[in-house]
């Protein structure tokens, strides 16, 4: 039952650019309106699945609590980074270093979290 209201609340959130998308930025003052500009310029189609990992990270980390918020951050990190390589919005070189650099610290958290296994 809690992952399903996870998975509601966090595509709930997941929505909120798209449907900025369909209003114009302009319209919008303040934060709303940069949130717009982001999502509507620069990110584009992408900032609906960037902002869904966010969602669901954050709604994990309430519904679970926070002690595994690090795995889970850095979990969802990998796929955000493949989406920004492939929209070239970083090199390839960056996108491989920054997978395998946090592909590490994953399994370092995960070592000290389980005592003596490593994923």
């Amino acid at each position: 039952m809690t992952v399903l209201l996870v998975g509601i609340v966090s595509s709930l959130f997941a929505m909120i650019p798209f449907y900025m998308k369909r209003f114009k930025p302009e319209s919008y003052t303040g934060f709303w309106k940069k949130f717009g500009e982001m999502t509507g310029n620069i990110w584009g189609a992408s900032a609906i699945p960037v902002f869904s990992m966010i969602s669901m990270t954050l709604c994990y980390a309430f519904f679970y609590g926070f002690n595994n918020l690090v795995i889970v951050i850095l979990a969802t990190l990998i796929p955000a980074i493949k989406l920004a390589g492939k929209n070239h919005l970083i090199s390839k070189e960056t996108m491989n270093s920054l997978k395998t650099e946090i592909k590490e610290s994953l399994n370092s958290v995960r070592f000290l979290s389980n005592g003596s296994k490593e994923f």
